[in-house]
C-alpha cells in the first residue's frame, strides 16, 4: 500500500469514500508542553485536536493549509477523560449530522446534491486514543487492552486464544461505562 486509498478499509466503505465530494477525515490528538523544559519544573500541557482530509493526495493532506484545527485544550497537567469528552462531543455531533448526508447547493447543482462526511481513523499516542475512545488504560484492573477481553490477571499470558476480541456493541457499551 502506498497510502490510505489502497487500504482494504478504504475500499470497504464503498461509495462513501469513492463518490466525488464526500469527505473522509482522520483525527489527530496529542498534547505538548509549550515551555519544552520539564526539568525546570514547568509541567504544563496543551492538547491539540486536528483533522486531516484523507480524500486529498497523501503529499497534500498533511500540509498546514489543508489541516483543520478543531480544538485546543486549556493548559493543565493532563486532560481528563471528562475534558476530552467535552471537547470532542460538539465535533462528533456535527460530524454525525453530516455522516447521514446533507444537501449542498453548488454551481453545478443549484438544486442541491447530497454529500457525506465521515471519520475513518484516530491518530495519537495510546493515552490520547484511550481517552478519546473511552477505553481504560493499561493500569486498569479489567480489560487493560482495548480490543481484547483479557483481565489484568492474564497480562503475562502469551496464549492468543485466551481472550476473545471485543468489537461492535461491546466496545460501545464499555466506552459509555
Amino acid at each position: 500500500m502506498d497510502d490510505i486509498w489502497d487500504s482494504p478499509v478504504w475500499r470497504s466503505m464503498g461509495s462513501f469514500t469513492t463518490t466525488i465530494g464526500n469527505l473522509t477525515f482522520s483525527f489527530f490528538i496529542d498534547w505538548f508542553n509549550p515551555f519544552m523544559n520539564k526539568t525546570a519544573g514547568k509541567i504544563v500541557s496543551y492538547g491539540a485536536i486536528m483533522m486531516f482530509c484523507l480524500n486529498l493526495p497523501y503529499h497534500l493532506c498533511h500540509k498546514p493549509k489543508n489541516t483543520f484545527f478543531a480544538r485546543i485544550t486549556s493548559p493543565s497537567y493532563e486532560s481528563s477523560v471528562t475534558t476530552i469528552t467535552a471537547l470532542l462531543d460538539p465535533i462528533i455531533d456535527q460530524l454525525h449530522y453530516f455522516y447521514h448526508g446533507m444537501i449542498v447547493c453548488t454551481y453545478c447543482h443549484p438544486e442541491g446534491i447530497n454529500k457525506y462526511i465521515g471519520v475513518l481513523a484516530l491518530i495519537g499516542d495510546l493515552l490520547a486514543i484511550y481517552k478519546a475512545l473511552g477505553f481504560t488504560g493499561i493500569a486498569s484492573l479489567y480489560h487493560f487492552y482495548s480490543f481484547c477481553s483479557l483481565d489484568r490477571t492474564d497480562i503475562k499470558s502469551l496464549d492468543a486464544n485466551l481472550g476473545r476480541s471485543r468489537i461492535g456493541l461491546e466496545v460501545i457499551v464499555a466506552a459509555e461505562e
